[in-house]
């Protein structure tokens, strides 16, 4: 209504008539008030024209005057109570021109003009403390000064108001440090093209177009209010400095408050800016700001900051931008760059987003999202810059959402509530971590890599997921760490590779530590895994198209407490993947097996440890355990390794159910079983097969069941022992011809049953070849005991060395036996050496012998007298004397064995020795074979004598030493009672024989012995 009424009353001034009233001075006074100094000799009045040209004139009266112009002149408005005021009605209220100077120290009003309030070139206006300039309803614009015009406001005050066009408009310069108050203004209220510095006050309001319009220099020292009004930075080379305070006010809705769209603002470190009522954009920026200071930006109805493709802003200070209906902060555009600075602080409170970047977006100081953000506390989109964060970002609302490329430098900090989805590249070298995320703490549809420390702690799903539908990739370098806790489902699931090489940890999640499938799923190590607590698997995969695990050299693993397996890791049919271990991989106290494997093959190449498995420590299709390398089972429920395996390291399993249970295995390296529950080592199938070759050990002790069950084939170069077991070695199934072969050391002991044992119906070949050793003792059933339909052959220059029966086999080689009790072989044929130390052996149709058989010399020998069946044979094996040795170092003769006659005597330092030694010529295995003959010195029967009885069959001779003389088929000793029923025995000369007690019959009277001079027959009686 101001501005049609201000026309109105222009129009009518046009029914008056003006008259010019021109100063000169007449009076010789500097007053106004003198009429002598008017051309007209007459006071100008309410419908004059006032010139005043070259003077200085002083106004000392009240008066009104229709305009004034000052040329090269200076009007000073006193001190007083007296006021001027210029109607204009004709045109400009006021104006200065040619170095002129208004000087205002009381009221002056300018209203009612047709055209400019007051109009100014190459001009001075000053407003002081007692003064004021009023400026209301003109035409044209309130006030307008020139580019050399200016206007000093000293603590005084100017009114501009109900202008046509603008408030103000400045191409020279203002200083303001008083009232500046500009409202109700058809177009902006100040135009600034020019200077204007504020150290007092300015108030716009209700403005047509802009409260201030800047295209020039704007420093504000002091207070600017606006209401229903913004301020616009417009012009490339505009500058607005903020180091006072600048608050918005709005009555309703308004656009926007701040629009620094061109040129540069600057909120210094003492400038606050406050838009405190709703606004859709409070504060926009389209070109360069900077903030020092303090700005506060609240109820935006749309963003609380808009920043613009190809703008800058810089934050050093303070930002609080609070309840937006959609974004805090709105970096637009690919070109976009928003910095806070390391002293700067952002807070963005109760909004849908807190931040959306499309362009680079750079955090230095501290970023705070806080708790009323509702959807994204960050929503970073950018696809050709980035998001830089080297300061702190602490996220207690949204999610992060990081659609663009992510850089949390060293130093930089980002804490959350929520979600961090990564859907580009998130590049980490800082610290981020989270708490309490209602659904994952990190959704990864992309790729995450780690230079610093992340660590995700209690969110209500996963730790980190990867839907199938996307490929998740994780580097985390070395040095780096990477913790997921607590997670109500998972630590890590999804269609992820994870590749490590620096600290990753999964501790107490709720269901799995890590849960990989999908497409292109794997986990590759070279720094540390660490699994612990887990409610079911430490690591469960299955790859439907590429599938990798593999712990590098110098990867550590670490599973602990899980209640299903440690690792388990399956494999859709067609894919073709391994599992590899070059590094350290431990697993202990998980309720299923520690590892369970359907890839091709594990191979491993330094350490496997698994300790205290409910299930099986290791299952797998084929396990290849290269040299140096070791697996040890400790504690197994079930088996220690369930595996094709092909070992050249060292394996060992120690209380498990079952120490090996596989296909096959291919020995060349160590593998200890100890302390299985059941069998040590089982062959899963008729196809099992064992190969220990040459240099390797195999040993398996204390085990409850069997030590081997063999269905198939073993085959032993190297040492394979068996301590402690049911059976040593259990031959079950079998159909295979030389199913056992072994030329290495085959050691069984401490037994409860048999040593090795053929099943009955078991039709099978085992082979002692040449160099070969069998070596069996302590076994409480026989040494060895093959069925009827089972052989077992000792071949030439291959030994069997056992303390117990040995059951039936043929024997080309060398056998040693200190059985105490007569053989239960049916069938036995020695083509070899037979050492038979204890002298259970029976001379009968079961023994067929066509070699060398020892026996024990069976008492305290006799000085040179010969010693009959220590050194028998079938035929003509020796063809020379032996020295006898009382030591197995081949020195101290203590007697010689005559091969003619098949007798041992001993020297006179041989009398009192227990054992003496021979030292065979083995021609056909190129070596010396060492015979042990033991000397029974004063044998003591403990009580416990046999009977043997002479001549009860037909006798091809009478020799007291041929065993088939005798009924018992051996030879009488200290310890046997002899009867003679028919026939006279004869002792050969030089010979020594024993009984205990002789009876003969009455037929031979008191000659029933045939002893030649220098025999030696002792009797116990």
């Amino acid at each position: 209504m101001r501005r049609f009424l201000s026309i109105a009353l222009v129009l009518l001034s046009f029914t008056c008539f003006a008259a010019t009233v021109t100063w000169d001075g007449g009076a010789g006074t500097p007053n106004w008030g003198d009429a002598a100094n008017w051309d007209t000799n007459t006071l100008p009045g309410i419908s004059d024209d006032v010139v005043i040209n070259n003077d200085s004139v002083v106004f000392n009266l009240n008066t009104t005057i229709e305009s004034l112009l000052l040329n090269s002149a200076v009007l000073d408005l006193v001190s007083g109570s007296d006021s001027l005021i210029v109607t204009g009605n004709g045109g400009t209220g006021i104006r200065l021109m040619n170095n002129s100077k208004l000087k205002i120290d009381r009221p002056l009003k300018v209203q009612n003009v047709s055209l400019d309030g007051v109009y100014m070139t190459d001009s001075f206006l000053a407003v002081y403390k007692f003064g004021s300039l009023s400026v209301d309803q003109t035409g044209g614009n309130g006030i307008n000064l020139d580019i050399n015009s200016s206007i000093y406001n000293e603590k005084g005050h100017v009114y501009v108001s109900n202008t046509f066009s603008l408030g103000v408009l400045n191409i020279g310069g203002i200083t303001n440090t008083g009232g500046l108050e500009v409202f109700d203004c058809g177009s902006s209220g100040i135009k600034n093209d020019g200077n204007l510095l504020n150290s007092g006050h300015i108030t716009l309001e209700d403005n047509g177009s802009a409260g201030l319009m800047n295209n020039g220099y704007f420093e504000n020292q002091g207070t600017v209010t606006t209401h229903n009004d913004h301020i616009n930075n417009s012009n490339a080379s505009a500058q607005l400095i903020n180091s006072g305070l600048i608050s918005f006010s709005a009555s309703g809705n308004v656009n926007f408050f701040l629009d620094n769209s061109s040129g540069s603002f600057v909120n210094q470190s003492s400038g606050t800016i406050d838009m405190l009522t709703k606004g859709a954009y409070p504060l926009e920026n389209d070109s360069y700001f900077v903030n020092h200071g303090t700005i506060n930006v609240e109820e935006a109805q749309i963003n609380c900051l808009m920043n613009f493709s190809g703008s800058e802003f810089l934050n050093y200070g303070t930002l609080n931008l609070k309840k937006s209906g959609i974004r805090g902060i709105d970096n637009s555009g690919a070109t976009s760059r928003f910095v806070n600075m390391s002293s700067g602080i952002v807070n963005i409170d109760s909004c849908d987003y807190g931040i959306f970047n499309e362009g680079h977006f750079k955090n230095q100081g501290e970023l705070n999202l806080r708790s009323g953000v509702a959807d994204f506390a960050v929503d970073h989109a950018s696809i050709s810059d980035s998001l830089i964060n080297s300061g702190d970002i602490n996220c207690t609302g949204g999610k992060f959402n990081n659609r663009g490329f992510l850089l949390n430098q060293n130093g930089g900090r980002i804490a959350l509530f929520n979600e961090l989805f990564i859907s580009d590249y998130l590049e980490n070298r800082g610290h981020i971590s989270s708490r309490f995320a209602p659904e994952h703490a990190v959704k990864l549809i992309d790729t995450l890599e780690n230079h610093g420390t992340m660590s995700f702690a209690a969110p209500a799903q996963n730790g980190i997921y990867c839907p199938s539908i996307n490929d998740g990739f994780i580097d985390n370098r070395a040095g780096a760490s990477l913790i997921l806790s607590s997670s109500t489902y998972t630590g890590l699931s999804g269609n992820i590779f994870l590749k490590n090489a620096g600290t990753f940890k999964v501790l107490s999640p709720g269901l799995d530590g890590v849960n990989l499938s999908g497409t292109q799923i794997g986990i590759e190590n070279s720094g540390l895994i660490e699994i612990n607590n887990t409610s079911g698997y430490g690591v469960r995969m299955y790859g439907t198209v590429s599938e990798v695990f593999k712990n590098s050299s110098g990867g550590l693993i670490q599973i602990e407490n899980c209640t299903d397996d440690g690792i388990n890791i399956g494999k859709q049919f067609s894919v073709v993947a391994n599992f590899e271990n070059f590094g350290e991989l431990r697993i202990s106290n998980v309720d299923g097996d520690g590892i369970n494997s359907t890839l091709d093959s594990l191979i491993n190449k330094s350490v496997i440890v698994i300790e205290y498995c409910s299930g099986s420590g290791l299952n797998s299709p084929f396990t290849q355990n290269y040299a140096l390398a070791e697996i040890s089972v400790d504690s197994a429920g079930v088996y220690g390794l369930s595996s094709k395996c092909l070992n050249s390291g060292n394996i060992s399993t120690y209380r498990t159910g079952q120490g090996l249970n596989l296909p096959e295995l291919d020995n060349f390296g160590n593998i200890l079983l100890d302390g299985s529950a059941q069998k040590g080592l089982q062959f899963l199938s008729n196809n099992g097969f064992l190969h220990n070759h040459l240099g390797s050990q195999l040993a398996v002790k204390n085990c409850s069941g069997d030590g081997i069950l063999l269905y198939n084939r073993l085959i032993n170069h190297g040492v394979l022992e068996i301590d402690g077991a049911t059976n040593g070695l259990k031959i079950t199934n079998q159909t295979f011809s030389d199913s056992l072969i072994n030329t290495g050391d085959l050691i069984i002991k401490n037994c409860s049953e048999y040593g090795i044992f053929s099943a009955f119906g078991t039709q099978m070949v085992a082979r002692n070849r040449e160099q070969g050793l069998i070596r069996i003792t302590n076994t409480s059933g026989p040494s060895i005991a093959f069925s009827s339909s089972s052989q077992l052959i000792n071949e030439t220059c291959a030994s069997i060395i056992v303390d117990s029966d040995i059951g039936s086999f043929t024997n080309y080689g060398f056998v040693s036996t200190s059985h105490d009790s007569p053989y239960t072989f049916y069938e036995f044929f020695n083509h070899g050496i037979f050492e038979d130390q204890e002298a259970q052996l029976v001379f009968d149709n079961d023994f067929h012998n066509t070699g060398i058989v020892i026996q024990p010399v069976r008492g305290t020998p006799s000085l040179m007298v010969n010693e009959h069946n220590v050194i028998s044979t079938a035929s003509s094996i020796f063809t020379k004397n032996y020295s006898l040795y009382a030591n197995q170092n081949k020195t101290g003769i203590i007697g010689e064995f005559d091969y003619v006659n098949e007798v041992v005597r001993f020297q006179q330092n041989g009398l009192a020795e227990d054992t003496a030694y021979m030292f065979y010529d083995w021609a056909n295995c190129g070596e010396e074979k060492m015979l042990t003959i033991p000397i029974r010195q004063n044998h003591d029967c403990g009580g416990q004598f046999t009977s043997a009885s002479f001549g009860d069959n037909v006798l091809p001779t009478t020799n007291w030493f041929e065993p088939t003389n005798w009924d018992t088929k051996q030879v009488p000793d200290g310890c046997t009672d002899v009867t003679l029923h028919s026939g006279r025995p004869e002792i050969p000369a030089g010979a020594k024989a024993r009984v205990h007690f002789i009876n003969a019959d009455q037929q031979f009277g008191a000659n029933f012995l045939n002893i030649p001079a220098g025999t030696v027959f002792e009797s116990g009686d």
